[in-house]
C-alpha cells in the first residue's frame, strides 16, 4: 500500500449525508488512512469519548445539530487534533463564526482528491 506524507492515520467523519464520502473513504484506505463516519452529535460525542483520531471532518451544517458544540468537545478532549470543517457553500460568514471554535482547515464537497492530499500532507509533523 501507498503512503502519504503526512501524520494523519486515521479520520473520524462527522456528518449526516455520509454517502458522500464513499469515494473519498476507498482513496484514503488505497493510502492506509482510515476513517469512521458518525452522522449525529450523539454518537460523535460518544465516539470522541472512546477514542482519539488525528484528524475531524466535521459537516458545518448537520440536520438539526450543533457543529459547535461537536468541535468544542474535540477541541476539549483532544487540543492538538486537526479539526477540518467539511461544507458546500463556504462563506466568510461562515468561516468567520466557525474560525473561533479552533477548526484548522476546510474541505469544499464535492472533493477533490487533490484538494484532499494537499490537506492532509499539510499536516506532517
Amino acid at each position: 500500500m501507498d503512503r502519504l506524507n503526512t501524520s494523519v492515520n486515521n479520520i473520524l467523519i462527522i456528518d449526516d449525508q455520509n454517502e458522500r464520502y464513499s469515494n473519498l473513504n476507498n482513496i484514503m484506505l488505497s493510502y492506509s488512512i482510515t476513517s469512521k463516519i458518525v452522522n449525529n452529535t450523539y454518537s460523535a460525542f460518544k465516539e470522541i469519548e472512546l477514542k482519539h483520531y488525528d484528524c475531524y471532518f466535521v459537516n458545518a451544517i448537520m440536520k438539526g445539530e450543533k457543529t459547535v458544540q461537536v468541535i468544542d468537545k474535540i477541541k476539549l478532549y483532544y487540543p492538538g487534533s486537526i479539526v477540518v470543517l467539511v461544507t458546500d457553500n463556504p462563506t466568510v460568514e461562515l468561516l468567520s463564526e466557525y474560525i473561533r471554535y479552533g477548526i484548522d482547515d476546510i474541505l469544499i464537497f464535492p472533493f477533490q482528491w487533490e484538494k484532499v492530499e494537499e490537506l492532509l500532507t499539510f499536516y506532517n509533523y
